[in-house]
């Protein structure tokens, strides 16, 4: 699949309008506790989702799921 030019400027105008919002709307309306939580869900959501992303019909090696899951554990605990 090939993204062409338009296509990549809409999706990185979406995604900057989407984090001005978060940044100057949502952050400053909520409590220091809130927001970082928020702000850690932006990296986390993220993380668990690639341990079900597969590119490849035979699926991903296990010291690359073991690597995602290793991340995503550094993510919770911290």
């Amino acid at each position: 699949m090939v993204i062409t030019l338009p296509q990549v400027l809409a999706i990185e105008t979406l995604h900057t309008a989407g984090m001005t919002l978060f940044a100057f709307y949502v952050l400053p309306s909520l409590d220091s506790l809130r927001g970082l939580t928020l702000t850690f869900g932006v990296g986390f959501v993220p993380a668990v989702l690639k341990m079900f992303d597969t590119q490849r019909e035979e699926g991903r090696k296990y010291y690359i799921i073991l690597a995602d899951i290793v991340a995503l554990a550094i993510q919770v605990l911290l």
